[in-house]
């Protein structure tokens, strides 16, 4: 479950099976993937909580830029596999 905050978790993994739900993983605020998803629809100068859907439309037509992934790898681990 991923979401900007939810009324505990940010956002958390569970393990489902025939009838039981396990807590794997849980991310509490600030640490929020909506909410940097939100930061960077700012960024790219968009209103938060309304143009991300904008965002996520136009991101097949992006293109790498290294400056910013310099920046996002300061703090964020990227993987592309």
């Amino acid at each position: 479950v991923l979401d900007g905050s939810g009324e505990e978790f940010a956002s958390s993994v569970w393990l489902g099976s025939s009838c039981d739900l396990q807590l794997i993983e849980k991310f509490t605020l600030p640490d929020s993937l909506g909410y940097f998803y939100a930061a960077m629809t700012e960024y790219l100068g968009f209103s938060a909580y309304t143009g991300e859907g904008k965002v996520m439309g136009l991101a097949p037509y992006g293109k790498p830029n290294l400056s910013i992934r310099r920046v996002l790898e300061k703090f964020l681990k990227i993987e592309i596999k």
